[in-house]
């Protein structure tokens, strides 16, 4: 099976490996969206305070990273 462009042609090395490489990408970043998601709830369940700010600080931040 290979890979194909809309007009049925294969596609080179090069594109195929670039293909790869943008799904790898946006599985990584779901992944630290995953983790951003686990950080915020670790926060909600602390007590009102300066760690809790900075648990919400820190998943905030990581949004920024992805």
């Amino acid at each position: 099976m290979s890979i194909t462009d809309r007009g049925g042609r294969p596609l080179e090395h090069s594109s195929v490996t670039s293909v790869a490489g943008a799904i790898r990408y946006t599985l990584w970043g779901c992944l630290h969206l995953q983790a951003v998601y686990a950080v915020y709830h670790v926060g909600t369940a602390l007590e009102p305070g300066v760690v809790r700010g900075r648990v919400f600080q820190d998943a905030w931040n990581s949004c920024f990273l992805v």
